[in-house]
């Protein structure tokens, strides 16, 4: 259900240009001793999989490779293709076989917080919200989309109140079915049926409820202002309400306020202290305005309400990789994918600190497990190997024919728009000889108008390079460790 502002996924793109790591934001479970393993086992690979088919609204696809991984390993209990499977068939819209799932995820691991909050939401949906609230109880913080505090208190104010519509509904099953179109993407009819719930007479706290959900709404379909005046009003009615701060937050950092946007944040974190995408987006916010500190601090206050989410130390490895601090920056990001809800970005965040390091091997596993998890939407990992195959200094990972490959597919996914992107195919053609091709790309690649000014004399270096026939290779920031 839509009860919270969608919320993009958290992460990072650590990257303007290939070789540059500056404080850009975009904002799998793997259990690691030290460092990953370069290949995932058959199950972790199968779930990826399944979990990318989902991702592409493929839900039958998913369900059969969840299905059968759950196959091959009866007896042991693979809580995550239970998870996966479940979200497949809530897509698919067979509610009743999610449950189950999700019910057997819970059997294998009675703490998923994963497990709860989405079965939580989807008995939420379904009306049943004795049950719902029973497992957002389960919640340790605010991990699920607006924290157990304020999920209580929308429970609270949407129980069934005695006044009926005219045709005989009261405003629950109004509300409810609006949550319903929601989540069936008919945006249009769940802000009419807002609109009728707003026309009942309901409580403060409801009304402030069905303003913010219809604001989420608003904005789902791209008109801000009339998001941000439903929230403005939200307010007015209830004060109180920690997820309309926090949602209007979102807004305004979408917009460029980031001074606006910490300022709802923390009114929300005073309202809801256990609000971790709170602290966590409020940490963001100070990371755009150069207070690292003020980050640290609050990624922190984030740890320390939910030990096992990811994002955070995310954050934090991107941080100390700017700082130079490469040694707190590589413990950060193992424990971000050891976490849950592991972003893409933390395995890229790594494979710079690998890069740093002249860890090649280790560099070259992190991107592979990137794309594997996230290939399409996030090209940057892509990016990153072939500049890897096309110019490391170890001649045994260069590889100017999958290098070309891979810098031409990152290309066409972002229209030959990213200078960085046409800089690395023009070093792949000069990996295979192909210095003409190499020469002329890296021309283009110089012309477009995102290429980093201060880049700009190291491409014209390598333009040099190429046109007397002879390829790039970066030089070891220090000596290889392995």
């Amino acid at each position: 259900m839509i009860r919270d502002r969608a919320i993009r996924e958290e992460g990072y793109d650590p990257v303007r240009h290939p070789r540059h790591f500056p404080r850009g934001l975009l904002v799998a479970v793997l259990v690691l001793a030290c460092f990953p393993r370069a290949v995932a086992s058959e199950a972790e690979d199968a779930i990826t999989r399944a979990r990318r088919f989902l991702q592409n609204d493929e839900a039958e696809k998913a369900i059969a490779v969840a299905t059968e991984v759950i196959q091959q390993e009866q007896g042991k209990g693979n809580e995550k293709a239970y998870l996966i499977r479940a979200r497949a068939y809530a897509q698919a819209g067979q509610r009743d076989v999610a449950l189950s799932d999700y019910d057997r995820a819970l059997e294998i691991d009675p703490k998923s917080q994963e497990a709860h909050a989405e079965r939580g939401d989807l008995h939420f949906k379904n009306g049943d919200l004795s049950k719902a609230m029973a497992d957002y109880a389960e919640l340790r913080t605010g991990q699920g989309e607006i924290g157990a505090a304020q999920r209580q208190r929308d429970y609270e104010a949407i129980q069934t109140e005695a006044y009926p519509t005219g045709n005989g509904r009261n405003p629950t099953e109004v509300f409810l079915e609006a949550e319903r179109m929601s989540d069936s993407g008919r945006i249009r009819e769940a802000v009419q049926l807002y609109n009728e719930v707003l026309g009942l007479t309901i409580s403060p706290q409801r009304s402030a409820i069905a303003l913010r959900n219809r604001g989420n709404s608003y904005d789902h379909l791209g008109n801000r202002a009339q998001a941000k005046a439903d929230y403005d009003l939200a307010l007015r009615y209830d004060p109180s309400n920690a997820s309309v701060y926090f949602n209007r937050g979102l807004l305004l950092e979408s917009e460029g306020d980031t001074a606006g946007a910490i300022q709802d944040y923390t009114e929300a974190v005073r309202l809801d202290p256990k609000l971790i995408r709170a602290f966590f987006r409020r940490a963001e916010a100070f990371w755009l305005e150069n207070d690292a500190e003020g980050a640290l601090q609050d990624l922190g206050r984030a740890i320390a309400l939910d030990e096992n989410w990811a994002p955070p130390y995310t954050l934090r490895g991107a941080i100390f990789l700017q700082q130079g601090r490469l040694d707190l920056a590589l413990a950060a990001l193992n424990q971000a994918i050891a976490g849950q809800s592991t972003p893409v970005q933390a395995f890229t965040l790594r494979a710079h600190v690998f890069g740093r390091i002249s860890a090649y091997e280790r560099k070259r596993a992190d991107l592979e497990t990137a794309i594997r998890v996230n290939r399409a939407p996030f090209s940057e990992a892509l990016n990153m190997l072939a500049w890897l195959r096309a110019t490391c200094p170890r001649k045994s990972l260069r590889n100017g024919k999958k290098a070309i490959a891979e810098a031409l597919e990152c290309c066409e996914m972002t229209e030959w728009a990213r200078g960085g992107y046409v800089d690395t195919l023009a070093a792949a053609y000069a990996e295979n000889g192909e210095f003409e091709k190499a020469a002329d790309f890296q021309l283009y690649a110089l012309s477009l108008p995102d290429f980093p000014p201060d880049a700009r004399s190291e491409a014209e270096a390598r333009l040099r390079l190429y046109k007397n026939r002879r390829p790039y290779r970066d030089k070891p920031l220090k000596p290889p460790a392995e």
